[in-house]
């Protein structure tokens, strides 16, 4: 199927030297995975409304915004002319195509895009009926590349529907942390002051196993009990983003008092057998308060 009536997508290109170290990686709040195979960017955002969503629930025959920030790795001529494409494929849990669009950009394949047009790329997608028939899960692949070059950059958006009269998880907000550069993070009504991350091999527990301490230092808007009663989740993926299947547990230690409002939140997230490769994984974490408002998200690369 294809169809223009779906796909909108307007471009301006970013040229930057702050770039990730990582070639690989995943976008805390909706579990993006991105592939910087010579174009990268500086972080992704998902809009609905104007708002930041806080997780991968989309609405079907809605607006969905993709928001690539800070683009660099582009070809440009004498004139800084840029010439960009974008392929779209929207696939089913079966990994059916339900809609493909080789170049959303086509009509300017010629001419190009000035980069004097500086803002973030955004790529609007509409998840129609008639594109999901009955399906309530789907993936949506964007491939952005250069016409001029070999370099590009590819997303992958594992989505779930929402249920008719489902509350969207929206915000006005949220905000990127400031880390290391192995570490992405995203938090939403809540303030943390910072983030480390490192390889603990010393868990008696569990010899067996190598383990990623996160310490999330002086959170704030929230509480010892707050963070005790919310939700936990992690996820691990080899250096291709490929997940890796981890039985064992994460261990947890929260600091600070039934009174105050500031606490220290310390983790050990098991993700790989000591044996194993030191090195070439994604490890994400996740916790939300109880009524789903209040999200740390982190994403650190090993």
């Amino acid at each position: 199927m294809k169809t223009k009536a779906f796909i909108v997508l307007a471009l301006t290109i970013f040229c930057s030297t702050n770039l990730f170290s990582q070639s690989n990686s995943i976008a805390p709040f909706t579990g993006i995975k991105y592939f910087q195979e010579g174009i990268t960017l500086k972080n992704i955002d998902v809009k609905i409304n104007g708002m930041v969503l806080l997780n991968n629930r989309v609405p079907a025959n809605k607006d969905i915004e993709f928001q690539l920030q800070k683009l660099n790795g582009f070809t440009t001529d004498a004139k800084k002319i840029t010439f960009a494409a974008v392929e779209l494929i929207i696939l089913s849990a079966k990994g059916e195509t339900l809609f493909t669009s080789l170049n959303i950009l086509a009509a300017n394949a010629a001419t190009g895009f000035a980069t004097k047009d500086v803002a973030p790329l955004i790529i609007k997608c509409n998840l129609t009926s008639a594109i999901l028939k009955a399906n309530t899960t789907a993936t949506v692949k964007i491939r952005l590349y250069d016409l001029k070059g070999k370099n590009q950059l590819r997303l992958e958006f594992p989505l779930n529907i929402t249920r008719p009269g489902e509350a969207l998880l929206l915000s006005k907000i949220s905000k990127p942390l400031t880390a290391a550069a192995n570490i992405t993070a995203s938090i939403n009504d809540i303030k943390v002051t910072g983030i480390k991350a490192a390889t603990d091999t010393s868990v008696k527990a569990n010899s067996k196993t190598a383990f990623l301490a996160l310490d999330i230092l002086k959170i704030d808007g929230s509480s010892f009990v707050g963070i005790l009663e919310g939700k936990e989740e992690f996820w691990v993926y080899d250096k291709n983003l490929n997940p890796i299947k981890i039985t064992d547990a994460l261990l947890k230690e929260v600091k600070g008092t039934m009174e105050g409002t500031t606490v220290n939140y310390f983790l050990k997230i098991p993700y790989r057998l000591k044996t194993a490769a030191a090195n070439g994984y994604v490890v994400r974490f996740r916790w939300h308060s109880n009524d789903l408002l209040q999200v740390i998200d982190v994403v650190v690369t090993i």
